[in-house]
């Protein structure tokens, strides 16, 4: 069937005879460095944190974090690092725990509408200072924050650690995006060849 652009072909086939599903094979062994994060992990406890963030683009960066404790409560903090370097991270381990997060960042232009003082924003901003976060109306405890109290913690030290690599791996993934996303736009449709059979009517 010709469509201008692309062509597709249709092709009659037998139906298939469906194979026995092979044994799944057994997991393989751990490796030595996989051995001691398990055994590293085994008296930790396992948390979850879903963070919901908005990048707040200039000439000072400010990221917006939201998300909500085992008791409802609604917290939000905002930091003064770009958090769209973090999205490939899975897991966070601290100390005591494994904490399961899942970012949802989002970029945008402006500024966060924020009850905070504009000095108290202000100190977050400028560039080469401290990776460094404010929560709003909250004082800094596990006891109020819960799991995120040690997850912006170690994010904001393990940024301040690993700048330069955090930046660069983000850059080259938005540009690998953008590479992807062109190649795709330019490439010419394809002329697919679909195999099919006929469906046997059910007997009455």
């Amino acid at each position: 069937m010709n469509h201008g652009d692309h062509t597709e072909t249709y092709v009659l086939v037998k139906p298939p005879q469906l194979a026995k599903a092979p044994p799944l094979p057994s997991p393989a062994a751990l490796t030595a460095d996989e051995q001691a994060v398990v055994a590293r992990r085994a008296n930790k406890t396992y948390e979850s944190l879903t963070l919901i963030g908005t990048v707040y683009l200039g000439n000072n960066t400010i990221t917006e974090l939201t998300w909500t404790t085992d008791d409802g409560k609604q917290h939000r903090a905002f930091s003064n690092v770009d958090f769209r370097v973090f999205t490939q991270m899975t897991d966070i381990e601290t100390n005591t725990a494994v904490i399961q997060w899942f970012p949802m960042i989002t970029a945008s232009d402006g500024a966060p509408d924020s009850t905070l003082h504009g000095a108290a924003l202000k100190q977050l901003n400028g560039k080469g200072v401290q990776a460094n976060y404010i929560v709003e109306g909250e004082s800094l405890s596990s006891a109020t924050l819960g799991a995120a109290f040690d997850a912006l913690d170690y994010l904001h030290a393990y940024y301040q650690a690993n700048r330069a690599a955090l930046i660069s791996a983000y850059q080259k993934r938005m540009t690998d995006d953008a590479a992807r996303e062109l190649q795709a736009q330019n490439a010419p449709k394809p002329s697919p060849t679909i195999y099919f059979w006929p469906i046997q009517p059910k007997k009455p």
